[in-house]
């Protein structure tokens, strides 16, 4: 779901982690910058870009834990 939405980048190289939670229905309820690739431009487009993601839906009854995903986007 997220490789769709990266944003291209190229030819700035870095890393941005983010950490996102899931509603029961796959929904984004929030996103939280981790790791910031030193780069505002590129941390922002990241979280824009986590924002526009469709996700699948979490397992009936899936704890917040079992819906909170950590994702570093790579740029090389």
């Amino acid at each position: 779901a997220l490789r769709r939405t990266m944003p291209d980048m190229d030819p700035v190289r870095g890393n941005v982690t983010v950490r996102f939670l899931l509603s029961q229905d796959g929904n984004l309820v929030e996103v939280h910058l981790v790791k910031s690739s030193g780069n505002p431009l590129m941390d922002q487009n990241v979280m824009f870009a986590v924002r526009q993601s469709s996700f699948p839906f979490p397992p009936p009854n899936a704890p917040p834990v079992d819906r909170t995903f950590v994702v570093t986007y790579i740029y090389r």
